[in-house]
């Protein structure tokens, strides 16, 4: 087992490909552009089943699992089966006994996740089982796991997290481009990702909506940063989060005055602008440069 443990963790040493197989996982039964929706309490009893096999399929992928000869994977020489939960509590099948496995767990609504090697011995199930007969593992079966990533945050949610309130009011617009309007104008100052986009505008081609977007809300005094290199150094000026590939940030900016003291500020077309307080007046934000 030990030997299988430090094979994983030399193939993913800061769980950056495990994180990001869970996330596209995860979108990837939602299915957001398609269906609108952006929670696991969305999902059919079928597509919250079908969640393990799409994470399985997405971290061997990621990691570069090679298959076994009769069953799950090989790691170190080592035939190791593939267990998912959402809140560690893995389910061990009758014919698993005695079997290596590597567990991984995801929650979407804490943000985080974690995985960890486990050889499955009889003494670390719990008595009794399921109609199937799988166990889940013991007290002390857990302490037995080796953790590769125990609570480590994953990639976030974008939409789930939003405020019912907020989000409602994003979601009650009839439009696409309507909604991107709204998530842009309300959820400022922090990450807005691809996914979270493609599910408000049901469009996996959102590219456009996003360029009128910053045409509407620039009369509002609103800018809208991507992963542009001018963006990123726009944003990190003003004290932002930088936007990621496909991520993006929106907030409303005022021309800098006197009443802001040592806020931070960018230069656009001559001026000095600082992030807007709600003592500022609306007005219109020069276009930002792409490049």
């Amino acid at each position: 087992m030990e030997q299988v443990h430090a094979a994983l963790n030399d193939i993913d040493r800061d769980g950056s490909r495990t994180a990001m197989a869970l996330r596209q996982a995860i979108d990837a039964v939602l299915d957001g552009p398609r269906t609108g929706r952006y929670s696991w309490h969305q999902l059919t009893k079928t597509e919250k089943t079908h969640l393990g096999t799409q994470v399985e399929i997405s971290i061997a992928e990621a990691l570069g699992l090679r298959q076994g000869r009769t069953t799950g994977y090989e790691v170190a020489g080592s035939p190791i089966n593939f267990r998912f939960a959402r809140d560690h509590t893995w389910l061990i099948p009758p014919g698993g006994v005695g079997e290596l496995f590597l567990l991984v767990a995801a929650n979407d609504e804490k943000s985080h996740w974690s995985a960890g090697v486990v050889r499955a011995e009889r003494h670390l199930l719990a008595r009794g089982g399921n109609r199937d007969g799988k166990q889940a593992l013991s007290a002390s079966g857990r302490t037995a796991v080796q953790w590769l990533f125990r609570d480590t945050p994953l990639p976030e949610n974008s939409l789930l997290h939003l405020p019912e309130q907020i989000l409602t009011a994003v979601l009650s617009h009839r439009s696409g481009q309507e909604r991107i309007d709204e998530l842009f104008r309300t959820v400022q100052c922090q990450k807005i990702s691809s996914n979270a986009i493609a599910t408000v505008t049901m469009q996996r081609d959102y590219a456009k909506r996003i360029r009128h977007s910053r045409q509407t809300l620039s009369r509002e005094g609103t800018v809208i940063f991507g992963s542009y290199e001018a963006h990123s150094n726009l944003a990190r000026k003003l004290g932002l989060p930088v936007p990621g590939p496909s991520e993006w940030i929106s907030a409303r900016l005022a021309r800098f005055a006197d009443h802001h003291g040592c806020r931070p500020t960018i230069e656009l077309d001559g001026d000095q602008w600082t992030l807007a307080t709600d003592d500022d007046v609306i007005e219109p934000v020069p276009r930002i440069p792409m490049h």
